[in-house]
């Protein structure tokens, strides 16, 4: 049984030889095996790679040179690890001298490995393996009338699993470690010679669908072009930095709806990327079906929308007509559960005789399923772009600061969303962010938020770190910094993420400022002074992904 990496490597090849393969590709608990061995800023994928390969049962290696990390991970493994190990030469480009040279690579391999194993090389096996494959990779792309592709880095087994249960639609892998694409042998193979063989196997190798080492990637803008692709799916894989580069000129040249997403090859932040799934599923789901309504929203009863966030649990209780009847804001706690339930029973208490004609409840935020007498549940992307349509039709940028993470979400005319962004890996620029420099800083949010307003020298906060952004709060305290300059320094370091998360997605005016920290005059007028725009807030701005959930509710929207 073999090990490879790469869709490059001449699996078919290996099946001339009667040998079995394997991609290594799952997510890894940790790296503190690795770290000791390799940087720790090496792409997470060639760490758990490395990782899988010193626990790997299998005694044969093939590695392409794709990378720098994958050379590192090369020079890294022991001798001892593999009685066979081939590091192929990869060429940049398909044609040309470069075919010529990966037709040598593929016959020193064959030598090699008829040298190793004592095996026989089979040309018809190659062939059969060839045609099969060939014909596997048409058949899966021309299958579905919808599907959803996912571009760029190589997934985990893991991530791949999760992105198609989160799916309505088919989803089909194509980043570099995904479905390989080999085109059929020409139809006179089995007369070709040895080495003609091999050299146009070659080249159906090299002319596969390009990885981004590859100079002449149209291939890859191709796929933007196939029938029935409804969305994209862009991945990269922390600390790699080739695919930002391609994800920006697909955003540039393509009206498809994308999503990116990011991992490390563990499970970390499973939450956060389960929103963000779900939140696209929901928003091409609405594309889909925007031209046929799907339900009527209903004329009489009561209506309730649940937010189950880290910090605060906002319910919202409405009529048919969309008239707040009720609503509530409790702290969330250890258990989202028993918050959820300490909202909905304060909302009961408001409503009085009228709480039992609440004939549906539908939870959103990241506790959402976790509360158990909810009838569906809907992502707080899709339920704070309800709400916030709802609230201001003519709202185009939403603006969510949360306690646990800060979202940027755009609209069409019609309330539906085009394209999110969420800042969830860092606690900067966050409530909690806010609450913890309060802390430091020994004063209240309330009184935290009216300091930022009266300040008098220009002071920055540089770091992007909450935890180095409190070491410069804790020098400027030590300088002996007036509190109010501080918080305000604070504040433009908020509003300064914030509005570069703005940028990125292209959000324009008219703007609507939701989440607890709306709340905070000081962050909203240096958001509003640095996109030179006014923002829209509600009275009541953290109860908008409630109200949103609430409205899902009444018009029977399934989660």
């Amino acid at each position: 049984m073999m090990s490879y990496i790469c869709k490059y490597t001449p699996l078919e090849l290996m099946l001339a030889f009667g040998s079995g393969f394997e991609m290594p590709n799952q997510d890894a608990p940790d790296f503190s095996r690795t770290d000791p061995l390799i940087h720790s800023s090496v792409c997470s994928h060639a760490k758990m790679l490395l990782l899988s390969l010193l626990d790997e049962k299998q005694p044969e290696l093939i590695l392409t040179n794709c990378c720098d990390s994958i050379r590192r991970v090369n020079d890294t493994l022991p001798d001892s690890v593999f009685s066979f190990r081939e590091m192929l030469d990869l060429p940049h480009r398909s044609s040309g001298y470069a075919l010529t040279l990966y037709t040598n690579e593929l016959k020193r391999l064959i030598k090699r490995y008829q040298a190793y194993s004592g095996k026989s090389f089979s040309r018809d096996m190659l062939l059969t393996a060839w045609r099969k494959n060939a014909e596997a990779w048409q058949e899966q792309l021309h299958g579905a009338d919808d599907w959803i592709a996912v571009l760029g880095a190589r997934t985990s087994d893991e991530l791949f699993q999760k992105i198609r249960s989160s799916m309505g639609l088919p989803v089909v892998n194509l980043t570099c470690g995904g479905l390989r694409s080999l085109p059929l042998p020409p139809e006179h193979a089995v007369s070709l010679s040895d080495e003609d063989l091999i050299r146009a196997y070659a080249g159906a190798l090299l002319n596969q669908v390009p990885c981004m080492r590859m100079e002449d990637v149209t291939g890859r803008t191709r796929l933007l072009r196939m029938k029935g692709l409804s969305g994209v799916i862009y991945h990269s894989v922390r600390f790699c930095d080739y695919y930002s580069f391609e994800y920006a000129e697909i955003r540039r040249h393509s009206d498809l709806p994308m999503l990116k997403i990011e991992s490390d090859y563990t499970s970390q932040s499973e939450g956060q990327l389960s929103t963000r799934l779900t939140a696209f599923n929901e928003s091409l789901q609405v594309g889909k079906h925007a031209s046929t309504p799907q339900v009527q929203s209903q004329t009489g009863g009561i209506y309730v929308g649940i937010d189950s966030g880290s910090t605060t649990t906002n319910a919202a209780a409405i009529g048919g007509d969309g008239r707040l009847l009720a609503s509530s804001i409790v702290r969330t706690g250890a258990k989202a559960g028993a918050a959820a339930e300490r909202a909905l029973a304060d909302v009961k208490e408001q409503l009085g005789p009228q709480a039992d004609q609440i004939r549906r409840i539908i939870a959103t935020g990241y506790g959402r399923e976790f509360i158990s007498f909810a009838d569906a549940t809907r992502t707080e992307i899709s339920c704070h772009a309800r709400g916030a349509h709802f609230a201001d039709p003519s709202a185009r940028t939403v603006i969510d600061i949360g306690g646990q993470d800060s979202k940027v979400i755009c609209l069409d005319a019609d309330g539906n969303v085009t394209n999110f962004v969420m800042n969830d890996k860092c606690a900067a620029g966050t409530g909690r962010f806010l609450e913890m420099m309060a802390h430091t800083l020994e004063v209240d949010m309330d009184t935290m938020s009216s300091l930022g307003r009266k300040w008098k020298k220009e002071l920055n906060i540089t770091s992007t770190c909450t935890v180095f952004a409190e070491s410069e709060v804790v020098s400027l305290i030590a300088e002996n910094a007036d509190t109010s300059d501080i918080v305000h320094a604070l504040d433009k370091s908020v509003a300064r993420k914030t509005c570069a998360m703005v940028k990125r997605i292209g959000g324009d005016g008219p703007y609507m400022m939701t989440g607890g920290v709306a709340r905070n005059r000081g962050v909203a007028e240096e958001i509003e002074r640095q996109l030179d725009a006014k923002l829209f807030i509600m009275d009541h701005p953290d109860l908008i992904g409630a109200l949103g959930a609430a409205l899902f509710a009444r018009d029977g929207i399934e989660g």
